[in-house]
């Protein structure tokens, strides 16, 4: 199973999902048969910088609500 990244506003599982891809503050990164989430600080906060993170997080797979032209 893959690495899943879900872009968050806060740190907290039970929060909604971010509604805004690049300027997610958090990220929750799930799989490699954890139970446990893990949520990494997004300190870029733009699509590009977003993109490079879940990429050296070994993420393969994404759940967001939008995306802009950028990443």
């Amino acid at each position: 199973m893959g690495r899943v990244a879900i872009m968050m506003p806060v740190g907290r599982a039970d929060a909604p999902m971010s509604s805004h891809f690049g300027k997610s503050e958090w990220i929750m990164i799930s799989g490699d048969e954890s139970t446990t989430p893990e949520f990494i600080r997004n300190v870029g906060l733009n699509g590009r910088s977003t993109v490079n993170l879940l990429v050296g997080q070994g993420c393969t797979d994404l759940i967001l609500v939008d995306i802009g032209d950028g990443p």
